[in-house]
């Protein structure tokens, strides 16, 4: 889970191995750890703009392949399903991600 200020809130176990991070260590970071460094003004530029209109770019609720990055630096392709939800005026966003990469 991540706050709409792009910081990781919550992560789980899965997350952790897939990705290499302690869930503990991950808590209070930017999506930045896992998102590919050449990806990240992209990201940046659509999670701002979601911010501001409140409207995705057709990113939500449906499978999207897209890259991520592991701890270690590797890249790999993995399924994404995001998913957000405003609570008391504050945007909460969550992802599923599952590795396609052997």
């Amino acid at each position: 889970m991540v706050s709409e200020d792009g910081v990781i809130s919550y992560a789980n176990e899965a997350f952790g191995s897939v990705f290499e991070w302690n869930c503990d260590e991950v808590i209070g970071e930017t999506l930045d750890v896992v998102i590919p460094e050449e990806f990240r003004t992209a990201h940046n530029a659509g999670f701002s703009r979601f911010l501001a209109t409140g409207k995705p770019h057709n990113v939500l609720n449906k499978a999207l392949v897209l890259k991520a990055r592991k701890r270690s630096g590797e890249v790999f392709n993995a399924e994404h399903f995001i998913l957000a939800e405003k609570k008391s005026d504050k945007w909460i966003i969550a992802a599923v991600m599952r590795p396609l990469d052997n």
